[in-house]
């Protein structure tokens, strides 16, 4: 998208929405490929056809013939600490992501077959424009809502190099990681990534050291977007989650959307500013499918989501 284009009416009339400082009180999904959607029905709509997009096909991955020997390094306890609330039905919030995963799982899966040299179709990236938007929560939360009764693992990816990670959070500091995958991915393959409490959701932390300046100087020499490429490789018939640094702060979300095969934008309700927006877009453009994700909504009001593509 150049600097004198306007994104597309749905993606606009969010950002016009936030700018303005509007809550999103009984807002529907907005699909760009629809010229109207009413609230309640295309939620009705939606939730009726999510079984279709999980009919995906077994498959056999590095991650299946170890999954039941693989001890869940980071517990339900730990999740739920550090902001896992999409499993928790009866939660708003659950429904909310529920519809993201949706439009993730369609789009995923309409990529299928697709073959292109450098687009990675099963990569999800997930940032924002300003840290504490909450991409990590977003991203915690799609993934663990994708692995819940879904046919294929997922792979949460903290490639977020030098902030407060979930790595960090989980206490996984000085766990090989992301930083080391690079050097060996066939054989590191099933033993770097580490189990949870959700069957099908496995984590690979950062890496590298638990000092966030050496990380991210050792980040810089192993270009994140490859170390992207090679876990999705290696993983090609799971969902690859990848939470990724602030947009606006660092070049690696954009690194990672040229090779993604869709991008979430996670903004912050009534304080990620219009321009922030605008120039998040501008940088995540070269993906083909993407998306806005409002974060902290107040309470009682339904999130947004738009998305493009």
């Amino acid at each position: 998208m150049s600097q004198n284009e306007r994104p597309p009416n749905s993606v606009r009339s969010l950002i016009e929405r936030l700018a303005a400082g509007l809550d999103a009180e009984g807002m529907p999904v907005i699909n760009p490929n629809e010229p109207q959607a009413a609230s309640q029905p295309a939620r009705q709509a939606s939730a009726a056809a999510e079984p279709l997009a999980l009919r995906a096909a077994r498959f056999s991955s590095p991650l299946a013939p170890r999954r039941q020997h693989r001890p869940a390094v980071v517990s339900l306890a730990q999740l739920e600490e550090n902001g896992m609330v999409a499993l928790r039905r009866h939660r708003h919030v659950g429904e909310e992501f529920r519809i993201v995963r949706h439009h993730v799982l369609e789009h995923f899966q309409q990529a299928q077959g697709q073959h292109d040299p450098v687009r990675r179709n099963n990569i999800v990236l997930v940032t924002s424009p300003r840290d504490g938007d909450g991409k990590s929560f977003a991203a915690l939360n799609l993934a663990g809502l994708l692995a819940e009764g879904g046919d294929r693992d997922i792979v949460l990816v903290d490639a977020d190099f030098g902030g407060a990670s979930l790595t960090a959070h989980f206490g996984l500091a000085e766990s090989p990681g992301l930083l080391e995958f690079g050097d060996s991915p066939r054989q590191l393959a099933g033993s770097i990534p580490l189990g949870t409490a959700i069957d099908r959701l496995v984590f690979i932390p950062v890496g590298g050291s638990a000092d966030a300046e050496a990380r991210t100087a050792l980040a810089a020499q192993r270009h994140v977007r490859s170390l992207a490429s090679a876990v999705a490789d290696s993983y090609e018939d799971a969902i690859v989650v990848v939470d990724a640094p602030a947009c606006l702060t660092r070049s690696d979300a954009t690194e990672i959307s040229a090779i993604a095969g869709q991008a979430i934008l996670v903004v912050q309700a009534g304080q990620t500013r219009r321009a922030e927006i605008e120039q998040s877009l501008d940088l995540l453009d070269s993906c083909p499918q993407l998306s806005l994700l409002l974060n902290r909504a107040a309470k009682r009001r339904r999130g947004l989501f738009a998305r493009r593509g």
